[in-house]
């Protein structure tokens, strides 16, 4: 990375992503270390405080910083900025607490995606759950390895490659029929023993209420629907589909006072069919979570977002690094 730096590559692949669109960038949760340490969110959701906040420093000094809301992008834009979009998903309090001052101070518009059935919960959603029973079985390999089982990973496939990781595991829980999710966290449980203690944890690992969405919403951040629950949505019958995006719309547009027009896919997962309800739902954009850039030829309802956490933006020190930065989000993303 510091030889594109040093040779321009960097500075080259800046100027041609401000030619051709826009970075969405995704991500859901701003700690400081002692929580940064203590959440029981898996690491790729993740970004320091500290590293947050040298970014938006960054940014606000190096790119041109647009808003994502029901509005097309200004396609004639020239400006050789690189341009992005900072949202996040999911809706967690620390969104609140911690992100919405530094934005504000910085000046940087953000966008939001609620899960809207899950707001004001302490430990709302699965992985949370998972990331905390993983963490209890960990000194035991036998333990793991029968979660493992428990998510219907076949024995030739823990052994494979010699390795059984939380990402492994994780990846395996999320492509289970929820149904079969539910049921797999809940023999966990009685495996390991309480996944979640109560508390401080769940003080932690909790969602924004309606009235911090509404006072940020009334500060002009934007908010959009994540679903209702945030079940992956291929997944889902029609119908229930339909109830996910339309009570969440619903929802939103009552509690905060605006349109609701846009909406990210939760796990960024997708389908032609889940696709056409989004449509049909009244949205006007929709956005993925997979590299790419927003162009004007981008299917409105298929936009490609880049997830961020903690790794692809601080280098070795531990800190905010520009070339890191740069070299995920500018030159791997082209």
């Amino acid at each position: 990375m510091g030889f594109l730096y040093s040779t321009g590559q960097l500075r080259r692949a800046r100027k041609r992503l401000a030619e051709r669109g826009i970075v969405v960038l995704t991500f859901h949760r701003v700690l400081d270390d002692q929580e940064f340490a203590s959440t029981f969110s898996p690491p790729g959701m993740l970004v320091r405080r500290s590293t947050f906040e040298d970014f938006l420093s960054y940014a606000a000094e190096n790119c041109r910083i647009l808003r994502v809301d029901g509005q097309e992008p200004c396609w004639e834009d020239k400006s050789c900025c690189p341009k992005i979009a900072v949202t996040f998903d999911d809706g967690w309090e620390d969104n609140a607490r911690t992100v919405f001052p530094i934005a504000r101070k910085h000046e940087i518009p953000l966008t939001i995606f609620l899960a809207a059935g899950k707001l004001g919960q302490p430990s709302p959603f699965w992985p949370e759950r998972f990331t905390a029973l993983w963490r209890r079985a960990a000194g035991s390999p036998e333990k793991i390895h029968q979660l493992a089982g428990l998510a219907g990973l076949t024995s030739a496939e823990q052994n494979g490659d010699g390795q059984l990781s939380f990402e492994k595991l994780l990846k395996r829980m999320k492509e289970l029929h929820p149904a079969e999710r539910d049921a797999a966290l809940g023999k966990m449980t009685e495996l390991i023993g309480s996944a979640v203690p109560p508390g401080p944890q769940s003080a932690l690992d909790r969602t924004m209420s309606w009235d911090e969405a509404g006072e940020m919403a009334r500060a002009q951040v934007t908010f959009g629907s994540h679903t209702q629950t945030h079940p992956i949505l291929p997944q889902l019958p029609a119908d229930a589909v339909r109830h996910e995006l339309r009570d969440s719309k619903a929802a939103i547009e009552q509690k905060l006072g605006k349109p609701c027009e846009i909406f990210s896919y939760p796990n960024g997962d997708s389908s032609k069919e889940v696709r056409e309800e989004v449509v049909r739902s009244g949205y006007r954009f929709a956005f993925l979570n997979s590299p790419g850039l927003w162009t004007r030829e981008c299917d409105p309802y298929s936009i490609p977002r880049l997830n961020m956490w903690e790794g692809k933006m601080a280098g070795p020190s531990g800190k905010f690094s520009r070339i890191v930065f740069e070299y995920t989000v500018f030159y791997k993303n082209l």
